[in-house]
Parts: C-alpha cells; structure tokens; sequence
C-alpha cells in the first residue's frame, strides 16, 4: 500500500514503541565491547520486567544520536554516585540478552 499523504505515512509506518520513565537510579555497573555499551541501574527500571542480560538494563545503540554525550553522563553518574531521574527508551521489557532498553535521552538528578 502506498502513501498518498505525510500523514498517512506517518500513522501507518511500523515502529519502535518509545517509553518514558520517572524514577531515581543509580548506574551501579557498565558493560562494553562487541554487544554496544551497556549499563546495570538500581534498581532495575520498571520497563525491564524485572529480567535484566547479566545483570544489565540498558543500551545504547551505535547508531544513537548524542551516543558519546550519552555514554559519558552514565559514566559521570557511574563514578561519582550520582542519580538519573528519567529514562527515555524503546524496547519495553522484559529484559534479556537481546531486548535491553535502548536509552536515547537520559535526565540526572542534580547534587
């Protein structure tokens, strides 16, 4: 079936679902190499359904846009203890080896 308008593209393409989270987690672990970056948050996020993939919750893929600002804020929060308060992802749970949330935009908790 084509697409005779933008809007009925838009309303009939396939897509990922995207998820928003309010929550207060700690990035209590980090993961990386051939699978992407991965990280383990406490407590585990909502949308994992309570599975996780060696213990990991979230990725981030490496097509994201603003990956390295991303990964760099997980980090940062990873050292220094600090908290995230809201998650953006796609990929709604349960967690496994190969249904992480992909994360695409974090919010930190300021000190």
């Amino acid at each position: 079936m084509a697409c005779g308008a933008l809007i009925g593209c838009l309303v009939t393409a396939p897509s990922q679902a995207q998820h928003y989270e309010e929550g207060s987690w700690r990035v209590t672990g980090y993961r990386t190499g051939v699978d992407g970056s991965l990280f383990t948050l406490s407590p585990p996020p909502v949308g994992c359904g309570g599975g996780s993939s060696y213990g990991e919750h979230i990725s981030i893929a490496d097509n994201a846009p603003h990956r390295e600002e991303i990964i760099a804020s997980l980090m940062s929060a990873y050292l220094g203890a600090e908290y995230l308060s809201g998650l953006w992802y796609r990929n709604n749970g349960p967690c496994g080896a190969s249904t992480l949330l992909d994360v695409y935009m974090i919010r930190m908790k300021a000190k």
